[in-house]
């Protein structure tokens, strides 16, 4: 019989190009299929599979599919459902006409309770569903979240009538079960008695008419699928006497392969195209080569391609199509490469040239034009100083080159001049290399003479070389921390991102800037608190990801840190000590920063620490862990969506287990519904009796399943909330009708930040003022602190914690995907923040709203019942019901 191979999956995969990692749907129905295999583990993105009529019995190797939503398997041999235990997004299953009966009835419904996105069930033609009246009452009391089965939708009544029957049914059902147990074990031979003495016939000696009834039982029905396949054998055998014989392409191609050699012999060498083969030919891109690259089809075999290239002229044979080419110049035959493309399958010939003239001469009129260049630079630099931003990308690309060849370039008598008169009032005013460079010397000694002269502060760390050390015994770690800054500085650049200056700020009086809720009019005010707010950055030598290799999470973790410095704001907040003030760095003595922090705000910075131990609440390894459900492996960059999916998950968890009295609420396409804000911050509940019973019912039928208990709204809140709102405002930039409402957002008490930035670089916002965004950069490479309780935190830790270099980021550089923070300690603040928000909408175009509760489409259908079938008049009709 036909079994589940990579051959089939790949010929019933042609609507995805043959891709089996990436399939979404497949059909493998009417295969005579007995066993369920190789697609689990093969095809793990399945949203649709159908296999129905086949003769599987058994339900397996689906646990691997979690992105499962529809499995047909209609018209098979399954007699218990099964193996679903992973498939946790199934809604809809198809098992028509099997043979599941009331013996394993039970275990198959309990098996689909844990499916709480199931909502289609078909189940016509099985033994318990014909045998047994009550069979839909069962099923629908047995899974209350179904809302049709076999194609029929499920009424309120319907739930209703099978939940009050439900221990009626049970006891049928176990009725049910006895009886055809006791049914299979009396299945023995009835002896008859003739003249008063037992007669000895057998089953065996019974003579069969004919005309008996087969019973359709998975036994038959396998026969009847061998019948069928031998049939369907000797058809496709019939036609394959019948078809043409196949083509030998092989023969053919090498046929054509000595039919060309032999006309290049004869001397009736021209150029031809006969495939009509797209194709370029270049010598620019890599000088002293000509590179050619022919556009051949992506799935055509390489054993079709047959390439003799020859000093003036190049054939190409693909699929005995003839492609020659001449050469613009001779080329060495005997040395060449070609390659072929794995996404596009083109063919790409290189071959090296024999004349070495061009080749010097394209390098000599390169170098002129460099020089020329250069002579050009350093007369604009005289007449007009560049802009700071604009050298610092010059000199950057510039030492990058220098420092990766180790190669000086030369410099002639104009730009050492030029370097000797700027270094005479520049030297050492700067603790930057690249704002003091040295005279007389090439650029790549200019880096290890300014390392062995002076004190650098590269990443936090102090370097001191002794001037005496010789340049070529100079640290290369303290190059290598110098190349990481300039790394990051160029990174920040090429995302809108610049240091923040204080001076220009200040004279700028009218303009205020807001910062999480605290307005500012004077720079010594925002840089203390810019400097007060937690700064979370990328750490090294932290435990393995277990099981993953990872010790730092440097190049791609920047979502998870600027999610923990938006939390770490919120739970600083709801210290009972900061009830009325904010938390200021100063708090803590600048000789000693950790010894005198009180003991809460040690404890908010413990549960920070990346360690595997589960005291730290939210460090890394507890992020990454809880990142796994969400199907996020250690080294994959986070978006703001999951990010907050994944605080949400670590917050609620520890408020539920009573260590943090906050908890987090993560709403979704931009509302924020007051009863779910109820639920999560209140505990206290309405006394059944209280609750509100429709006048149409006839009793108060009081069940968790229709009538759930109610929260006390009037009762105050025992939890205090972190909201955080993913958003997108645009495509692919913020649109700018939301700029004035996301700037305003800043100004709300209730504001602990924003995290989005660009896509792969996550910064966390802080302030804003006009189209200027404060942010806290989290690009910095930190080490891990010590586990040690009674010196945590150390001063080297935290020197970490705070940063002093502030960053601004223009608006125009935010991509939209972001999400907006809000605190609210109590139920006063909600409200407050309520009001804010409705005021704001009312100015301007605000992307988030509030509602009390969220609509409840399906609970009120009065209009929809009293829409008749036809329009009173059909020339105004202009829309139409769905």
């Amino acid at each position: 019989m036909p079994r589940i191979t990579i051959d089939l999956l790949r010929k019933r995969s042609e609507h995805n190009e043959g891709m089996i990692s990436t399939l979404e749907e497949i059909s493998l129905h009417q295969e005579e299929i007995e066993k369920i295999e190789v697609i689990g583990t093969l095809c793990r993105k399945l949203r649709i599979l159908y296999l129905q009529n086949n003769i599987i019995e058994k339900m397996e190797d689906l646990t691997h599919m979690k992105d499962l939503r529809y499995l047909n398997l209609a018209l098979n041999n399954i007699k218990k459902i099964e193996g679903l235990e992973n498939c946790e997004f199934l809604e809809k299953l198809d098992l028509t006409v099997n043979f599941i009966d009331v013996d394993t009835l039970d275990e198959s419904i309990n098996h689909l309770k844990p499916l709480v996105h199931l909502k289609e069930l078909y189940m016509l033609g099985n033994p318990a569903q014909s045998d047994w009246e009550n069979f839909n009452h069962y099923v629908i009391a047995s899974l209350p979240r179904l809302q049709q089965l076999d194609g029929k939708e499920i009424t309120k009544s319907d739930r209703i009538k099978a939940m009050q029957k439900f221990p009626v049914l049970q006891r049928e059902l176990r009725a049910l079960i006895a009886k055809k147990n006791a049914k299979d074990n009396s299945d023995i031979d009835i002896i008859p008695v003739v003249d008063g003495r037992a007669t000895d016939i057998s089953k065996d000696n019974q003579v069969s008419t004919g005309d008996e009834k087969q019973p359709y039982t998975p036994e038959t029905r396998r026969t009847m699928y061998m019948e069928l396949a031998e049939q369907k054998e000797e058809e496709e055998a019939r036609k394959r006497a019948n078809l043409p014989k196949e083509r030998d392409y092989e023969l053919e191609h090498k046929e054509a392969v000595e039919k060309a050699r032999r006309m290049e012999t004869e001397g009736t060498i021209r150029q031809c195209n006969e495939g009509k083969y797209i194709f370029r030919m270049d010598e620019e891109t890599k000088p002293g080569y000509i590179l050619l690259e022919v556009d051949v089809p992506r799935f055509l075999d390489s054993s079709l391609i047959d390439i003799d290239v020859h000093p003036t002229y190049v054939t190409i044979l693909i699929k005995n199509k003839m492609l020659r080419l001449r050469f613009p110049e001779e080329v060495k035959c005997d040395q060449g490469s070609a390659l072929r493309s794995k996404t596009t399958g083109a063919l790409q010939l290189t071959v090296e040239k024999v004349d070495q003239r061009s080749i010097q001469r394209a390098k000599l009129a390169k170098a002129y034009r460099e020089q020329v260049d250069q002579e050009a630079a350093v007369t604009t630099q005289k007449a007009s100083p560049q802009p700071r931003h604009q050298k610092l990308q010059d000199e950057v690309i510039k030492s990058a080159v220098q420092i990766r060849g180790l190669v000086a370039r030369p410099e002639d008598a104009s730009e050492r001049n030029a370097k000797r008169i700027e270094a005479k009032s520049t030297k050492y005013r700067h603790a930057d290399p690249l704002d003091s460079p040295e005279i007389d010397e090439p650029p790549i000694t200019n880096v290890v003479l300014f390392l062995a002269r002076s004190k650098t502060a590269v990443g936090r760390r102090q370097v001191d070389l002794c001037p005496q050390q010789s340049k070529d015994t100079i640290n290369e770690l303290s190059i290598s921390l110098w190349w990481q800054s300039w790394t990051t500085r160029m990174s920040q650049f090429a995302h809108g991102i610049r240091s923040f200056d204080a001076s220009s700020w200040t004279a700028e009086k009218d303009e205020v800037t807001n910062v999480l809720g605290v307005e500012h009019r004077t720079s010594a005010s925002l840089e203390s608190h810019l400097q007060s707010i937690i700064w979370l950055t990328y750490r090294k030598d932290f435990a393995q990801l277990v099981p993953y290799d990872f010790t730092s999470d440097a190049g791609w973790g920047c979502m998870l840190r600027t999610a923990q410095m938006l939390l770490c704001e919120a739970l600083l907040r709801n210290l009972p000590i900061h009830q009325n003030r904010r938390f200021q760095w100063g708090d803590a003595d600048d000789n000693a920063r950790g010894a005198l922090f009180p003991p809460s705000v040690v404890q908010v910075l413990k549960w920070f620490i990346d360690a595997p131990q589960e005291q730290y609440y939210f460090g890394l390894h507890q992020m990454v862990s809880v990142g796994m459900q969400y199907d996020m492996l250690p080294g994959e960059w986070y978006g703001p969506t999951t990010a907050a999916q994944v605080l949400r998950d670590l917050v609620n968890a520890q408020a539920d287990k009573g260590t943090n009295d906050m908890c987090m609420y993560v709403p979704q396409d931009g509302v924020i519904y007051t009863d779910e804000v109820n639920k999560l911050c209140i505990q206290s509940l309405l006394d059944p009796s209280a609750a509100t019973v429709p006048s149409s019912s006839g009793s108060a039928f009081y069940d968790p399943l229709f009538n759930p208990p109610q929260v006390d709204t009037s009762a105050e809140w025992t939890r205090s909330l972190l909201i955080l709102i993913p958003l997108r405002l645009g495509l692919d930039k913020i649109n700018a009708t939301y700029i004035p409402a996301l700037t305003q957002f800043f100004s709300f008490p209730q504001s602990v930040g924003v995290i989005g930035g660009k896509r792969g670089h996550s910064v966390y916002f802080v302030g804003a003022r006009g189209h200027q965004f404060h942010i806290l950069d989290p690009h910095t490479v930190h080490p891990t602190p010590e586990l040690n309780d009674a010196s945590f935190p150390t001063a080297t830790h935290v020197q970490t914690i705070h940063s002093t270099n502030h960053l601004v980021m223009e608006v125009d550089y935010i991509d939209p995907s972001l999400a907006l923070g809000f605190f609210c300690k109590t139920r006063q603040d909600y409200l407050d923040l309520t009001d804010r928000i409705h005021a704001l909408a009312a100015a301007h175009v605000c992307p988030i709203s509030i509602a009390a509760a969220r609509p409840d489409y399906g609970h009120d259908t009065s209009e929809l019942h009293s829409v008749s079938g036809e329009s009173a008049n059909d020339e105004d009709d202009d829309y139409v019901l769905i």
